[in-house]
């Protein structure tokens, strides 16, 4: 995730960067962590309820013109 990070801030200062490949990097190490762990059904569980939160939240700023 560090590798990540550097890249974001690279390119925020308009340099040459690999966001992508980090992103894979990361997603990858996330993975096989939660298959090691064996957490992947919670993992899952968490994602749905905090999804749900997020979609309400943007409800409310689409719903009050925020965003016009």
């Amino acid at each position: 995730m560090c590798e990540l990070t550097q890249a974001i801030i690279k390119r925020k200062r308009g340099n040459p960067h690999n966001i992508d490949e980090e992103i894979a990097d990361v997603e990858i190490m996330l993975e096989q962590a939660k298959l090691y762990l064996r957490i992947c059904d919670e993992v899952e569980k968490w994602k749905g309820y905090k999804m749900a939160r997020l979609g309400e939240k943007l409800k409310k700023i689409e719903d009050s013109g925020v965003l016009d």
